[in-house]
């Protein structure tokens, strides 16, 4: 099994407050824009409000619900049945260091693993899996589109899989805007410090975030296919209660 394309990695805790986390990888390069279905979006992860359910969710295919043409055939916004789309957690106790994949000393490692079948609709297989225990955990299989998605036989965990509107949002035209207007205004500002960064006066400042306020939502329009997941936070955190999540797609 070959990793071909990796989210960033976000932190959270898990029994703490309920904090948000979320990291943005749109098309890496041109073998993702190729494969669209391959290609991590993003990875976002959050608590419900009682502390006691985890929420995963990774989404993949930028703008999906478009056409995409592969050598010639048009190739329809879906999940691939040759992909492996894989949600990976890691977990340690509350105050350790490490939490991130590979470090030393991880205490739990936990893989959430989708496949999809060819079908209309698609049917998904998902499997979460202790890897430090080598134990299958949870599974669950069916048509997993519908608005409440479909529960594993205990109740632990639920998902859904299917187009979504893209929930990332980026202001592209803000950020292009601000960049002209450093550029224009380059010859005016003082030296940057050994860091790279500018001290810039208020009215310079002031220009510059009204210029960032220009544009909106650059994925506004776009939808993406998501894979999002309730999870009983006792089946994460028995080993620690820091967990540490990413998303990878394995062709």
């Amino acid at each position: 099994m070959r990793r071909t394309w990796i989210a960033a990695i976000i932190m959270m805790g898990a029994i703490m407050a309920p904090p948000r986390a979320r990291a943005a990888d749109h098309r890496d390069g041109s073998n993702s824009i190729g494969a669209p279905e391959g290609d991590v979006n993003d990875v976002y992860s959050w608590m419900s409000s009682d502390a006691k359910t985890v929420y995963l969710a990774m989404t993949v295919t930028p703008n999906a619900g478009k056409a995409f043409t592969q050598g010639g055939t048009p190739n329809p916004s879906r999940f691939s049945n040759a992909i492996k789309y894989v949600i990976n957690i890691n977990s340690r106790a509350a105050g350790s260091a490490g939490v991130v994949a590979g470090a030393a000393g991880e205490v739990g490692r936990y893989r959430f693993i989708a496949t999809f079948d060819g079908g209309n609709p698609q049917k998904i297989s998902l499997w979460l899996v202790d890897v430090t225990a080598n134990q299958t955990l949870e599974y669950i299989t069916g048509d997993p589109s519908s608005t409440n998605g479909i529960t594993s036989s205990d109740k632990k965990v639920r998902v859904f899989a299917g187009l979504r509107d893209d929930p990332f949002f980026f202001n592209l035209q803000g950020l292009l805007d601000v960049e002209t207007f450093v550029n224009q205004n380059a010859s005016s500002l003082p030296q940057p410090d050994a860091a790279g960064c500018y001290a810039l006066d208020a009215n310079t400042q002031a220009a510059a975030a009204q210029t960032l306020r220009t544009g909106g939502d650059f994925f506004a329009n776009f939808n993406t296919l998501a894979i999002v997941l309730a999870v009983d936070k006792t089946l994460l955190t028995s080993k620690g209660s820091l967990l540490g999540v990413w998303g990878s797609t394995h062709r």
